[in-house]
């Protein structure tokens, strides 16, 4: 998947150091969406029980970089339009082997009665798929070293009542 950067900023002002590539539904990739999406809707069912449809967006694999590479705390709802505003589920999937890089650990921000600290450090090993609203607030701490690449995408569903 060829990665963007350079002249063309990503356009979020809270990546830093950050390069996206953009992977398309097409005959060579339907696989792959079907997989991701299924795995996420089973989990949907056993924990949110939303109303999604389905995914409308691309899947977008994110290269973060050292030294600083990352996003700062954000959440997802609404930031392009009609096509995001009826997001209901985030996707993230680490594709890096955390040996490979330092830093880079994706967080959320879930407060919680009976928790001291609300904030959520995910596992970082590859291939570990991460499932969760988008109104949760989110990040990923910067990279210290190395490179960090993980694959994002979303289902979608009518607006929330």
């Amino acid at each position: 998947i060829p990665l963007i950067s350079g002249e063309h900023p990503v356009p979020n002002e809270t990546y830093t150091n950050a390069r996206i590539g953009s992977l398309y539904i097409n005959d060579d990739s339907l696989w792959a969406y079907e997989r991701i999406t299924s795995v996420a809707r089973e989990h949907n069912n056993n924990i949110w029980q939303l109303d999604v449809l389905g995914t409308y967006e691309c899947m977008d694999v994110i290269e973060y970089s050292s030294p600083h590479g990352g996003m700062g705390w954000h959440i997802d709802l609404s930031t392009g339009g009609n096509r995001t505003a009826n997001r209901k589920l985030n996707i993230l999937i680490q594709l890096s082997d955390p040996s490979s890089y330092e830093g880079g650990e994706l967080q959320l921000f879930v407060p919680h009665e009976n928790k001291e600290e609300p904030i959520v450090t995910l596992p970082k090993e590859k291939g570990n798929m991460v499932v969760f609203p988008p109104w949760i607030p989110h990040r990923v701490c910067p990279v210290t070293s190395g490179k960090r690449r993980s694959m994002v995408t979303y289902l979608h569903g009518p607006p929330l009542r």
